[in-house]
C-alpha cells in the first residue's frame, strides 16, 4: 500500500471543473496571459511574506503569507476546488 493511502485511506476521484481541464480554460478563467502564468511560476518563492509571530511561552511561529497578487489568484481558485 501506497504512504498516500495510508494517509488519506480510499482515493476519492473527484470531478474537474471545466474551467481547470486544460492551460487555456485556466488562463482566460483566471485572466492571465501564457507569459503572466510563467512568471508566477517563475517567481513563486519570492510571492510569499514570512514573518514570524509570538506564541504563548515565548515561542515563535512562521507564517507564509501570500502576496496580494496570488491571493487574488488563490480566491478565485478556491470555488472551483470545494466539494
Amino acid at each position: 500500500m501506497s504512504s498516500i493511502n495510508r494517509i488519506f485511506g480510499k482515493h476519492f476521484p473527484l470531478p474537474i471543473p471545466p474551467e481547470l481541464v486544460d492551460e487555456t480554460s485556466l488562463l482566460t478563467y483566471l485572466g492571465l496571459s501564457p507569459k503572466e502564468l510563467k512568471k508566477i511560476w517563475w517567481y513563486r518563492e519570492r510571492m510569499y511574506a514570512r514573518f514570524d509571530i509570538a506564541k504563548g511561552g515565548g515561542k515563535a511561529r512562521q507564517i507564509t503569507a501570500p502576496d496580494r497578487r496570488l491571493k487574488i489568484l488563490q480566491s478565485k481558485l478556491t470555488p472551483l476546488l470545494r466539494p
